[in-house]
């Protein structure tokens, strides 16, 4: 998706593997996520509400997508640049609903947060009784020391061909 090279991320497929989407849709706590929503997961990656740098994995990305499960915001976890089966992908380590919403107020006090679509985030927010911080520290990563919006996004791409396996 054009968000996600905008951020650096190189120009590769998006792919999961056997393994993690066994993960996604286990009934791992917070996971648990239905067929018909991991289907829908490309298209809300390639169109997000928000994307932060992972602050426990270096040169990773938390995607939080519009996607709702049992009242929880559906986040994705993206590892650039990974060889699966010799192909280099961008792999969906994870996808999974966090206990607490507040979570992504605080990366934004950490100073991880890196692309913000304004008015999806707004009503998110308001949707979730949040209040989200004023951007004060951002990545490293961002050029020109400027957070990417929806305005920086040509338009959101997603996969190339409807109903493009996730696994690989």
């Amino acid at each position: 998706p054009d968000v996600l090279r905008k951020l650096g991320v190189p120009d590769l497929p998006l792919a999961i593997t056997k393994d993690n989407l066994k993960k996604v849709m286990s009934d791992k706590e917070d996971h648990q996520l239905p067929p018909e929503l991991v289907k829908k997961l490309l298209n809300a990656i390639a169109d997000p509400v928000m994307i932060f740098e992972s602050a426990s994995r270096a040169d990773s990305f938390v995607v939080l997508t519009d996607l709702k499960h049992e009242g929880r915001s559906v986040m994705v976890t993206i590892s650039p640049n990974v060889k699966q089966q010799r192909t280099d992908v961008n792999e969906i380590t994870s996808a999974y609903r966090r206990k607490s919403e507040s979570w992504y107020a605080y990366q934004i006090e950490l100073g991880n947060l890196l692309y913000q679509n304004k008015k999806k985030s707004l009503a998110w927010a308001r949707t979730e009784g949040l209040q989200l911080p004023r951007v004060r520290k951002l990545p490293a990563r961002l050029q020109d020391n400027r957070l990417l919006t929806e305005a920086d996004i040509v338009k959101p791409v997603a996969p190339k061909a409807p109903g493009t396996p996730l696994a690989s």
